[in-house]
């Protein structure tokens, strides 16, 4: 749509583009790391709750609460998707910041 308008609304897209083209892999290259990276940390975290039923077992304790160690693991995951979020809805913003100040500059 920016492509129709004004002139510098179409500037303006042709720099998101120049900008989305430049970008993309690097962002998806680095995005793509988040589920790895949990999936190692998850791995971890069972290997050593698990660790921790079986020696409670063997000492004939109560087994240790899964909040403990699942908990922290899920708000982290829930930060980092609250951030990737924020990160793909930036461009968008800035779009319509820019667009938004160029309407009123006409007005």
């Amino acid at each position: 749509m920016l492509d129709k308008g004004t002139t510098p609304h179409k500037q303006l897209a042709t720099l998101d583009a120049i900008f989305e083209n430049v970008l993309i892999e690097r962002e998806a290259r680095l995005l793509g790391h988040i589920a790895s990276n949990f999936e190692k940390r998850f791995a971890k975290a069972l290997k050593q709750h698990m660790k921790q039923l079986t020696e409670a077992a063997q000492a004939d304790e109560p087994a240790p609460r899964s909040e403990t160690w699942l908990g922290p693991l899920c708000d982290d995951l829930r930060t980092a998707l609250l951030a990737e979020l924020d990160l793909r809805l930036q461009p968008l913003l800035g779009l319509i910041e820019a667009l938004s100040a160029n309407t009123l500059q006409q007005q």
